[in-house]
């Protein structure tokens, strides 16, 4: 077990160059993320593997909107009461419920952290662990909470389609401008 458990819970590809800044267009960066909660997340997600790390390119959806947040920044704990909101519309709004998932990246959390994290604040959807912050390096470094919508095709790159800096202040609007992404596609 020894050279394992001091493996970063989150293994980013060394081959992705480290973004300077992401914005609309960039690619999204290579990484591994290990389940909290292999049950619900496989089934969420439309996981095709039994292994306990996933890849973006593993998730069976066209989207994934991916949040980075901190536990233990409190603008990114109001942020989630509206992405919980925006969870619940995704799935319930049939167009979008197959197409697009959500998931939560906590940079500099430990997994264990973030197992109660979720339950505390009853988050709906995965959240990994990015304990060495090298998904947040590869994207810059971008202020918190950042999400990003990206686009997941079967054999091609995971293009940033969409982000959204600092709060969801409507997520009616939020989901909206999701819907008008997905049709354009």
């Amino acid at each position: 077990m020894g050279w394992k458990s001091s493996l970063s819970e989150t293994i980013r590809d060394p081959s992705e160059p480290v973004v300077a800044h992401a914005e609309h267009g960039s690619i999204f960066p290579s990484c591994q993320l290990f389940m909290t909660d292999r049950t619900s997340e496989v089934d969420y997600l439309n996981i095709g593997h039994d292994r306990p790390d996933i890849a973006l390119e593993d998730i069976g959806a066209a989207y994934v909107l991916i949040m980075i947040f901190n536990e233990n920044c409190l603008a990114c704990i109001d942020e989630i009461v509206v992405l919980n909101q925006v969870y619940r519309m995704i799935e319930s709004t049939r167009f979008l419920q197959q197409r697009v998932k959500m998931i939560g990246i906590g940079m500099g959390s430990k997994k264990r952290n973030l197992k109660r994290f979720k339950t505390e604040n009853r988050i709906p959807f995965p959240i990994f662990a990015d304990e060495r912050k090298a998904v947040f390096e590869c994207l810059g470094k971008p202020v918190l909470p950042t999400s990003y919508l990206v686009s997941l095709p079967p054999a091609g790159k995971k293009d940033i389609v969409f982000i959204q800096s600092d709060h969801v202040h409507n997520p009616d609007d939020l989901v909206d401008r999701i819907i008008r992404i997905v049709e354009k596609n």
